[in-house]
């Protein structure tokens, strides 16, 4: 149950962050279905977040280093609409750490079981 735009919009801001942090590393995203939901992760091998920055990266304008700025682009706006419009479909988003050594968003969106039954 999702807004195709949305959840384009979602990759791209993921990929994006994924692509800019771990610029030589590998990027695997995996997709299963549990509890009527759809879960999609897409994991990186950058250098990871913090525990204690986890939840923080989600406001608006958050960056864990302005010293980047110059180096990596952004306004630290993506991942706050990747929440936004997450919750807005019912779904929901989380960071940690991936067993790769950098960053793993999983995210969740519910199955329209009535759709899966046709």
């Amino acid at each position: 149950l999702a807004d195709e735009q949305a959840v384009e919009r979602v990759f791209q801001h993921l990929l994006d962050n994924a692509f800019k942090y771990a610029p030589d590393g590998n990027v695997i995203i995996e997709g299963w279905s549990e509890g009527g939901y759809l879960w999609i992760a897409v994991d990186d091998e950058g250098e990871g977040i913090p525990e204690y920055d986890r939840e923080r990266i989600f406001d608006m304008f958050h960056r864990l280093d302005t010293r980047d700025s110059r180096d990596i682009y952004g306004y630290g706006l993506g991942l706050s609409m990747v929440k936004r419009l997450l919750e807005a479909m019912n779904g929901g988003i989380r960071v940690e750490e991936s067993k790769r050594g950098g960053a793993r968003f999983e995210f969740w969106l519910p199955v329209n079981v009535g759709a899966e039954e046709e």
